[in-house]
């Protein structure tokens, strides 16, 4: 890839059952060039669930955490154009920003994926795989603050696609041919 060529990377912010995993599919289906999804729920490497596990190795949740975005920056250096979806700690302000610095030398677009609380209810329970009850109203209330995002959507009751061209029109990366 030519250094004059900044990789694309979008990345969604957004609570539990916002619709990331959703709006990402159907980015993908837009993109005038191919992109990877990179989906943090499937993709982060199980860890054990004893607190304080790591401290033996000099390791702790934030190190792995932060290991996790640089994984995701290998392919965006590589020149793979990619969509990110739902990989910031959002409850840790210094390593969500340290998690974003990673992507600093790429064409970070950061995308809000917002939804009513209704919805995130709603679409909790219907998830096949089990949260914590509640866990997406919680993550609601703060996950957005102090983020400066270069486009917001909600997916309370647009569709998919709808979302999906309203990001890329504020994207600026609309009209391209799919």
């Amino acid at each position: 890839m030519p250094s004059s060529v900044r990789t694309l990377v979008i990345l969604l912010s957004g609570p539990s059952s916002s619709g990331k995993t959703t709006l990402a599919r159907a980015l993908l289906d837009r993109c005038a060039v191919p992109v990877m999804h990179v989906e943090a729920d499937r993709a982060f490497p199980a860890m054990p669930a004893q607190t304080g596990s790591w401290d033996r190795l000099g390791l702790t949740r934030a190190d792995a955490v932060l290991a996790f975005h640089r994984s995701i920056a290998v392919w965006a250096q590589a020149g793979f154009p990619l969509i990110v979806d739902g990989s910031l700690p959002y409850e840790d302000r210094e390593l969500r920003d340290a998690c974003l610095q990673v992507f600093g030398p790429f064409d970070l677009r950061l995308v809000g994926v917002r939804a009513s609380l209704a919805a995130l209810n709603h679409r909790e329970v219907a998830r096949p795989e089990v949260r914590p009850a509640g866990w997406a109203a919680r993550q609601a209330q703060d996950i957005h603050d102090g983020m400066e995002y270069a486009a917001t959507v909600d997916t309370s009751n647009a569709t998919p696609d709808e979302c999906a061209d309203r990001v890329l029109a504020l994207l600026g990366l609309a009209g391209r041919p799919a």
